[in-house]
């Protein structure tokens, strides 16, 4: 080989500039076989990432390219919780590198080196390295360099395993097959070093020598040097555990010796195989007693419940089962009670409970399971104690389907047993309210809160259309009635029908929910929204969102709605207090999140902002109001192009809505191009004689390319419109320019709030 291309790709020769792309080099991580690990900050995206750069000497960049991105897309499609995950690949002056997570934290063989682990630990570090390893293996791709360098564990104690950059494919040329000697040598299989075929049980064979290691601070296969290590690799067993720890369950020595046999066939079939008998193993030979929460500690999260059933056609019904346990608990004193949105934020994704737990800060989770066939249900429920992750409780529910609410109830008289909270309510009386007898009604109801919670304009019509049958089937159903308004208020303010028609009928049913049961918080903040958006009756409005929160102080929607209405009357530090607690009751809710984050842009704390933006699509990086309320604050700063970059975003991600598409046009017109923006202006007023157009919206765009005394005008018909933004007028920075305008004065008296000096 020449020399060029050995001495291009060396790693001592080899160091990166401070900026690539969109990267910023910050420092060296660490160097191995295949190249160097470089922390680095993506400016664009604003967080720290890792940058693994492949620099290898036996290749030429044009076959290491072409195998490497073969490589890669195999690595992306193995995500996993356990798995540092893949963001990104590119090529740098002719060197490929893969863009990847950033964990803090220890490599696992640091923590051998302070002492052998307890096996408590041992053994749940050993699960989660089987899990992730078994969702890559499901895909074809085994790691092939196994050991304790490579398994990090992060500040929160979750185990991610990092560099599959010797991973293959199965029945693919890739990276792997053309470097050489592949593998961390005292962890190598004994087919690995045959030069053998590979599959995933070299995986296991290693994941063996690792786990020994852990349990004894020992290696099981020793020699003086490389070729003695792997002759006892190949031909010899390792000392029993019991030599180092007397201590150890036999349980475990059994799973070391399956796990290590020399022969592929005669090691576990796979790593869900090994992580079952480790899980016994945990629960029978090590767990002891499980520790009681400490005073003070009781906090849960309801998960979504999974769907069992033959024709998987009850997500519905689940949702609605777990929502109304999280309605019941959050009633209770002495308990935090995570929110739905919260707690549904992990549906379909490849977590476990315990790490959702510790993700949202709660001491317990409680998960499920429906089987429902028609009418009969089956309820399977477990509570796990996030700090150990050890199952206090687990059920089992055969009933039929007329008697969901008391099991509903057995379940959450049985959390407060097992956390032993205190509860006023008598036990023999039900914590859960039978809100219908109509079982019927029960489930329409529970479709239509379902299509709400997606929040899109299809699925809030559909949710009318299931309330509407709910009632229809039981015309005394309050819930179904609140609902109907939370629906039509939502249809309103996204402006997917003309207020006039979307608020009023809100109004209607929130008044119909509140005369058939006036102690329900979720009529009162529907009845509070009305009142502030539509009605802008100020004093009503507060007193209903005072009496929602006087109902159920845990109600996170109430605490947001009362924080929105605050922001309209400029008490902006109340505003914030009420935002944080919603936020701190439902913790992931992007729509809180962002509702922050434009509470911020509101107060002109433009840095605070971006920040909280940053915040809420780090965790849900596809939610398109965040990025259309992103555009403001850059506006602001004269960041023109990201403005438009994340309105372009929010209108790929919401199918065209209208807002991000106005706010688009307004960022062009702000930003001198004039010409784009009277073109989107124009297409919109188009549009806006054949279907609704919020006139507040064509206000926005007109103010934007500085067309004043027509913004002017769109304002005044979006008053005549009754425009739920009208509220906005005095905290919203786009109208900045017309705030000392006589017309813009007067348009706020009428609306009904103090004017505003600038």
């Amino acid at each position: 080989m020449d020399s060029e291309r050995k001495g291009d790709r060396s790693n001592e020769s080899r160091r990166f500039e401070k900026q690539i792309g969109q990267f910023e080099i910050m420092k060296l991580l660490g160097e191995g076989g295949l190249g160097q690990v470089y922390l680095a900050r993506d400016n664009k995206l604003n967080r720290n990432v890792a940058l693994k750069f492949i620099v290898t000497a036996d290749i030429t960049e044009e076959e290491l390219s072409g195998l490497f991105n073969n490589e890669i897309q195999a690595l992306a499609l193995a995500e996993n919780p356990n798995i540092v995950t893949i963001y990104d690949a590119g090529i740098h002056n002719n060197t490929p590198y893969i863009v990847m997570e950033y964990v803090e934290g220890k490599p696992l063989k640091n923590l051998i080196k302070e002492g052998s682990i307890p096996p408590l630990e041992a053994v749940k570090y050993c699960i989660d390295i089987c899990k992730g390893l078994e969702k890559a293996h499901k895909l074809g791709l085994v790691h092939r360099d196994i050991n304790p360098n490579n398994i990090i564990i992060s500040k929160d104690g979750f185990v991610k395993i990092a560099d599959f950059g010797l991973a293959k494919v199965i029945g693919r040329r890739g990276i792997s097959e053309i470097t050489s000697y592949a593998g961390t040598i005292n962890y190598l299989s004994p087919e690995q070093i045959n030069g053998d075929a590979l599959d995933h049980r070299s995986d296991i064979f290693s994941l063996g020598t690792v786990f020994y290691e852990m349990l004894t601070g020992k290696m099981p296969f020793r020699g003086e040097y490389e070729a003695a290590t792997t002759y006892s690799i190949q031909n010899v067993d390792p000392e029993p555990l019991a030599k180092y720890n007397a201590d150890l369950p036999s349980s475990l020595q059994t799973i070391i010796d399956k796990a290590l046999q020399k022969k592929p066939e005669k090691r576990y079939a796979s790593l869900g195989d090994m992580a079952d008998d480790l899980r016994r193993a945990l629960t029978h030979d090590i767990s002891g007693t499980i520790t009681e929460h400490k005073h003070g500690q009781n906090s849960i999260a309801v998960l979504n419940f999974v769907d069992l059933s033959p024709e998987k056609d009850q997500e519905f019904f689940c949702d609605g089962v777990a929502e109304e346990i999280i309605s019941t608990l959050t009633k209770l004193e002495n308990i935090k009670v995570v929110s739905r949105s919260s707690s549904f934020q992990f549906k379909g994704r490849d977590y476990d409970s315990r790490m959702i737990g510790k993700k949202l800060g709660v001491s317990s989770v409680l998960e499920g399971s429906v089987r429902k066939a028609g009418d009969r249900v089956r309820i399977n429920v477990q509570l796990l104690d996030v700090d150990d992750g050890f199952y206090v409780w687990s059920e089992k529910y055969d009933s039929q389907l007329s008697d969901i609410f008391a099991i509903q109830d057995e379940i959450s008289k049985a959390i407060v047993d097992k956390l032993k909270i205190k509860s006023e309510t008598d036990r023999d009386r039900p914590l859960v309210r039978k809100p219908t007898r109509n079982v019927d009604a029960y489930n329409e109801y529970l479709r239509g809160r379902y299509y709400w919670n997606r929040r899109y304009e299809g699925g809030l019509q559909k949710s009318i259309e299931y309330f509407q049958t709910a009632i229809s089937l039981d015309p005394l159903y309050a819930s179904a009635y609140a609902g109907m308004a939370d629906s039509f208020n939502i249809i309103g303010f996204y402006n997917f029908m003309p207020p006039h028609e979307a608020c009023t009928r809100a109004k209607a049913a929130a008044a119909k929910a509140l005369e058939l049961d006036p102690n329900l918080a979720e009529s009162h903040t529907a009845m509070g929204w009305v009142k502030a958006f539509y009605d802008w009756d100020w004093k009503a409005a507060e007193a209903e969102h005072r009496r929602a929160l006087e109902l159920n102080n845990t109600y996170a929607v109430a605490h947001h709605y009362y924080a929105l209405f605050l922001l309209a009357m400029q008490r902006f530090e109340e505003a914030f207090h009420e935002m944080k607690i919603a936020l701190n009751l439902d913790p992931l809710a992007p729509i809180i999140s962002t509702s922050l984050a434009a509470a911020y842009y509101f107060n002109r704390q433009h840095d605070e902002a971006i920040k909280q933006y940053l915040k809420t699509l780090d965790f849900e990086p596809d939610f398109a109001i965040a990025h259309a309320f992103f555009g403001g604050p850059y506006v602001c700063q004269q960041e023109f192009d990201k403005a438009a970059y994340e309105c372009k975003r929010a209108c790929e991600l919401s199918g065209g809505s209208n807002y991000p598409y106005a706010f688009l046009a307004y960022v062009y017109g702000t930003s001198g191009n004039i010409r784009e923006a009277e073109k989107m202006l124009n297409e919109m007023i188009e549009r806006s004689k054949r279907e609704y157009i919020s006139s507040y919206h064509i206000a926005l765009i007109y103010c934007g390319i500085g067309e004043f005394e027509k913004s002017l005008d769109w304002l005044e018909k979006a008053y005549e419109e009754r425009d739920n933004w009208m509220i906005w007028l005095n905290v919203y920075p786009v109208f900045d320019p017309l705030r000392k305008h006589p017309r813009f004065i007067s348009l706020v008296e009428k609306v009904g709030l103090k004017h505003l000096e600038t």
